[in-house]
This record gives structure tokens, C-alpha cells and sequence, in this order.
């Protein structure tokens, strides 16, 4: 038996856990999250908190930076938003006197691959600037 991606542990783990579908979601989870995911190089300074996934989400996390708030979300199946692809999807609030206007008004898409938009546009958001790609 080797890593998920070798077919002899697939075929092992589909021949003993055909219905088990925690277990199932959970290798897809694994397959993925070893070979889909590209790295992300958050700032040192950045408050980044992991979430687990919900709402169709495979995974959340926040960012808290100078009094500022960004939530982002991976739909890597295309089951929550309009791309067919996956993506990122980054809700930006401000907190500094409560949350400012819709958390739906300025929401913004990266493709998977393109995590430097994606760190490029919460780094702006957090600093208050424009950085809409």
C-alpha cells in the first residue's frame, strides 16, 4: 500500500470501503488537497484562520489585518457559484465600526491556480486599497 494516488491502495480502499462514503469523501478530500491545491504564501503580519468547510465550501479560512476582515472560500467542485471551474471566492468587510455594507458587494473570483491575485487582492483589501483583477 502507498500514497492515495497509487492504484493499488485505490483499488484496496474501493474493495473494502465501496459505501462508506465518509470515508470515500474523505480520500477525495486527501487526493485533492495533496495534488489540486496550489500553495498559498500568506504575509507574516496576518492573523489566517483555518475553517472548516461548509455550505458546499472544500475549505475557508479568514484573514485579520489592521482592523480589517477577509473571508475566502474554495468551491474546487463548481457546486456554489456561477465558474465551472474551481476557484476562490473572497468576501472582504471592514469591522473597524461593524461590518460596512453587504458582505455580498464586493465579492471577487480567482481561478485555483491564481493564488497571487488572490493574496494580491486580500493584501489590498486589508490595507484599504483598490485591487480589483
Amino acid at each position: 500500500m502507498g500514497y492515495p494516488h497509487d492504484t493499488a491502495w485505490r483499488k484496496w480502499r474501493d474493495d473494502n470501503f465501496p459505501e462508506d462514503a465518509f470515508f470515500q469523501a474523505g480520500c477525495v478530500f486527501h487526493d485533492v488537497a495533496i495534488g489540486g491545491v496550489p500553495p498559498i504564501h500568506f504575509k507574516p503580519e496576518w492573523d489566517v484562520r483555518i475553517l472548516p468547510p461548509w455550505g458546499g465550501a472544500m475549505m475557508r479560512f479568514t484573514v485579520d489585518y489592521n482592523n480589517r476582515h477577509v473571508s475566502v472560500y474554495c468551491d474546487y467542485y463548481s457546486r456554489i457559484g456561477a465558474p465551472k471551474e474551481p476557484y476562490w471566492e473572497m468576501y472582504p468587510r471592514t469591522y473597524a465600526d461593524g461590518f460596512s455594507g453587504s458582505p455580498y458587494e464586493d465579492v471577487r473570483r480567482f481561478p485555483l491556480n491564481d493564488t497571487e491575485a488572490l493574496v494580491r487582492n486580500i493584501d489590498a483589501e486589508l490595507n484599504g486599497e483598490e485591487c480589483h483583477e
